[in-house]
């Protein structure tokens, strides 16, 4: 498959919005016969006929997820991945971190689109948003420049401004010094909200 972006838009939290939308491929898939999640790395064919994809619903769409789940508000995708973490359905880091990572930006687009929020799920987002946070730095370990830039974002959100400006001082390659700049800058503010990136 290949796409044409036309209009890309990256935020602080690594999520980019690109136009036309690219559909995501999820490594989450919901079972169309007992309506259960799995890893689609772990998925086995287990007849010899072809499995009909047609009916594997990503858990990463919202409207997948939603029409599956039955959930009706903003938080709801964010409680069902947080849901899935308490149930340990990440079983090794790799898949604890991207769904932590699925979590963290599903509870920052909460506020990323600036939309008016009732002050209740500000407050649960906060405490899931903290939560989710804590648990990512201690499994996640950046081995490139863009993933440092990740690791600071986790800190500043988390208003660990030192921290975040100690792990931005080390990135020095060409490429991301923009986006290092832009998050300086952030916390230099005491900003702990994800923004939206110029460069």
């Amino acid at each position: 498959m290949s796409y044409h972006i036309f209009e890309s838009v990256l935020f602080s939290d690594g999520k980019a919005d690109t136009t036309p939308i690219i559909p995501n491929i999820s490594r989450i898939l919901i079972c169309p016969e007992c309506n259960k999640e799995f890893w689609k790395d772990d998925a086995e064919q287990t007849v010899d006929t072809k499995i009909d994809t047609y009916n594997i619903r990503s858990v990463l769409s919202p409207s997948d997820l939603f029409a599956v789940r039955n959930s009706e508000d903003l938080l709801g995708q964010a409680r069902y991945y947080y849901k899935l973490l308490k149930e340990n359905f990440a079983n090794n880091n790799e898949k604890e971190i991207y769904l932590r990572m699925l979590l963290w930006h599903e509870l920052n687009d909460i506020v990323r689109y600036n939309i008016p929020v009732k002050v209740t799920i500000l407050d649960e987002r906060e405490l899931l948003l903290r939560d989710n946070l804590l648990h990512l730095i201690k499994i996640f370990n950046p081995s490139y420049e863009e993933e440092k830039l990740l690791l600071a974002e986790m800190y500043r959100e988390l208003g660990e401004f030192d921290f975040a400006q100690t792990i931005l001082e080390a990135i020095r390659e060409q490429d991301f010094i923009g986006k290092r700049n832009e998050l300086f800058r952030a916390c230099n503010s005491k900003s702990v909200r994800v923004f939206k990136l110029k460069n």
